[in-house]
């Protein structure tokens, strides 16, 4: 969130945001069984709301940072990999991004 750390990130690499609406995300993390326990919610507001808050709070910072958005609601993970993977496949290496390879 702090603004010197985004434009050191925004210089040292690529970034791709992977969006989702409130609904998906919401039910990502409730079916997210790989993490430990459950994600709790952070305040009495319950997830939806609490998700919806911080997607409005944090949008227009991740939107700043992305090179590029890839919408993944309603997509399975292979879907999605394979958009990234597309994605990136079709970049230019001479852009100069730092770290950038495909291997």
């Amino acid at each position: 969130m702090d603004p010197e750390n985004r434009e050191a990130l925004k210089g040292n690499g690529l970034f791709l945001w992977l969006t989702a609406d409130v609904r998906t995300i919401v039910e990502r993390m409730r079916n997210d069984t790989g993490g430990g326990e459950q994600r709790p919610p952070l305040s009495s507001d319950g997830m939806e709301r609490e998700t919806s808050e911080i997607l409005q709070k944090r949008t227009p910072i991740y939107r700043q940072l992305a090179h590029f958005t890839i919408d993944t609601s309603g997509k399975e993970i292979d879907a999605i990999a394979d958009e990234v993977c597309n994605l990136l496949a079709r970049q230019d290496p001479r852009l100069g991004w730092k770290g950038f390879r495909m291997t």
